[in-house]
């Protein structure tokens, strides 16, 4: 199969399946939006001559912590900005958990495709889209981010930031752990966010914090 064909009928396949959970297409993929939530879908495929390898991404972000995000490194407010992924749900990372057998499909044929999309449909109603959805609350995330996630995929300054609206105990003791993580290997820009946002959580309250990203004490729960 050509790369554009696989691509077309993998869009196609999980378009269809995706449909009665409430996912639509977009630019990039397929989003699913529930007030200031969004978890999107995307799928990659990789030509290799005659055969393409495809692999599949589950996302979610919070729009209101986004918010706080934007605001600490000075950027003005955007819808474009606002979508960040605060937590993935990759193929290849599933698979290095040990909880998705292979790290991608390989695509040579037509019936590749559905297997792959029932495959895929299978885990997520099984298990993924379970995952997804804890992850998708203020207290979810910050579970993930600052006890789960490895130093190597963690968002440091999304720590702090969850961190810190939850008031927990051992803010201050990651505003030093992950300082020290970003000033031995972090560069360029996110070095500089980094710092912004410890600075920017420092000067403001958790309750001007709130204010800012739009966040009830109700969210907090």
């Amino acid at each position: 199969m050509k790369y554009s064909e696989t691509k077309k009928e993998l869009n196609a396949a999980f378009k269809n399946r995706l449909k009665p959970y409430g996912f639509k297409s977009y630019k990039y993929g397929f989003e699913k939006i529930d007030g200031n939530v969004y978890q999107r879908c995307g799928i990659s495929v990789f030509d290799y001559a005659d055969i393409q390898q495809a692999a599949f991404i589950f996302s979610i972000g919070i729009i209101p912590l986004a918010k706080i995000m934007i605001s600490a490194v000075g950027k003005e407010y955007a819808l474009k900005d606002i979508k960040p992924s605060h937590y993935p749900l990759s193929q290849a990372g599933l698979c290095d958990h040990k909880i998705f057998d292979s790290p991608d499909f390989t695509i040579t044929k037509e019936s590749d495709i559905d297997f792959m999309a029932n495959t895929v449909m299978e885990f997520m109603e099984n298990r993924g889209f379970k995952m997804l959805n804890e992850k998708s609350t203020i207290r979810g995330l910050e579970q993930y981010v600052n006890h789960e996630c490895d130093a190597m995929h963690r968002n440091n300054a999304l720590g702090l930031l969850l961190a810190k609206l939850l008031d927990k105990d051992y803010y201050h003791k990651l505003v030093y752990e992950y300082g020290e993580e970003v000033r031995e290997w972090m560069e360029g820009e996110k070095k500089d966010s980094y710092y912004k946002t410890e600075a920017f959580l420092k000067a403001h309250r958790r309750e001007e914090l709130m204010e800012i990203g739009g966040i009830t004490e109700e969210d907090l729960v």
